[in-house]
């Protein structure tokens, strides 16, 4: 599931949770709510049973007890995964998933049966494992303000013609223009560069070495908008420039897109993570995890050429890769509101 984002809504959290299951079961009670708190809150509680269908085991997944804050919407996109064991014959029996989205406002509601997956009869022996993945949207429905009438974006407008412009950015021997103010306002490292006694207050120019110029002026547009247009793959360099100039909105934006990417990009993110360069340096909690986006997606992946030339680059890597799919993973989240979890120490 890509970390798209839907018109007017902000990612801010996702939950994963894996569970072994024997069919069939008395109520699969194995999953756990989902909440996210900053004064306002989100939390629903999923749940998972079962009938018969046709000759096959239908497996549920049901949402109840859906809150939202008074002032906001909500959306949430639920996917289930059912992982099966190895077979002997050359190929694994295929994983099966299914998604949907659902939306839901203030107060408390049921979804019954959001998701609904068929469960062969002859593959029940395989059946080991399933995975629901929730990654929740939210949006202010008093405070939403049109796409292009919020004053960021008019001052981005103003910086992008260069008008009344006190300081530049010097990357790549190019200057690029900007608010004194406006960087001293998103960022407490610029703040203090700016604003106090050092060669950069004096001579309205900051040097930013070790990154692109595509890079900081994506890094502009986000401090100027709260929004980047076209991220052009270029999560992990921004995660480094919202780190170092402490942006933590953006450092978290950047962390759920990377969390929550495809296969394809995890595979050229893990290629990514050896490179020398400094700030390429991952998280250990982010390479498992896009490790294990690229172990659930192997069907997928196996006969690319991006995974072909992976596999023959980095065989060990590969074969840790491929010994995931065996491996129990608990639930894992991550939230834009709740401190516990910068435990996983995503980027």
């Amino acid at each position: 599931m890509a970390a798209q984002l839907y018109a007017g809504m902000r990612l801010v959290l996702i939950a994963e949770q894996t569970s072994t299951v024997d069919l069939p079961s008395d109520g699969y009670n194995c999953v756990k709510s989902v909440t996210t708190v900053d004064g306002t809150s989100v939390s629903f509680q999923p749940s998972l049973d079962y009938d018969y269908c046709g000759g096959k085991l239908l497996l549920n997944l049901s949402l109840s007890a859906c809150k939202s804050a008074a002032d906001q919407s909500t959306m949430v996109r639920c996917k289930m995964t059912l992982g099966y064991k190895h077979t002997t014959t050359e190929r694994p029996v295929p994983c099966v998933s299914c998604e949907t989205s659902i939306l839901f406002h203030k107060g408390t509601q049921r979804f019954d049966k959001v998701v609904s997956v068929h469960v062969a009869k002859d593959n029940r022996n395989h059946f080991t494992k399933v995975t629901l993945l929730f990654m929740v949207f939210v949006a202010d429905l008093q405070h939403t303000i049109a796409p292009g009438l919020g004053l960021g974006v008019h001052l981005n407008k103003a910086r992008l013609r260069g008008n009344h412009c006190d300081v530049k950015l010097v990357v790549d021997g190019v200057e690029l223009p900007a608010h004194r103010n406006v960087l001293a306002a998103r960022s407490p490292v610029l703040d203090k560069m700016l604003t106090g006694d050092f060669r950069e207050a004096r001579e309205g120019r900051v040097e930013l070495v070790d990154f692109s110029r595509a890079a900081v002026e994506r890094f502009l547009e986000y401090l100027y908008t709260d929004q980047i247009e076209d991220w052009g793959n270029m999560e992990l360099e921004l995660v480094q420039l919202a780190s170092k100039y402490m942006v933590p909105e953006l450092r978290t934006e950047c962390s759920l897109r990377l969390w929550s990417c495809d296969a394809p990009r995890a595979v050229e993110l893990l290629r990514t993570c050896f490179d020398p360069s400094p700030r390429q340096i991952m998280s250990s909690a982010l390479l498992r995890r896009l490790a294990v986006i690229v172990a659930n997606n192997m069907e997928a992946l196996a006969d690319t050429e991006e995974w072909t030339d992976f596999a023959e680059t980095y065989p060990a890597i590969v074969d840790m890769i491929l010994g995931l799919s065996e491996v129990q993973e608990t639930q894992r989240t991550y939230s834009v509101w709740e401190p516990k979890y910068e435990a996983f120490n995503l980027p």
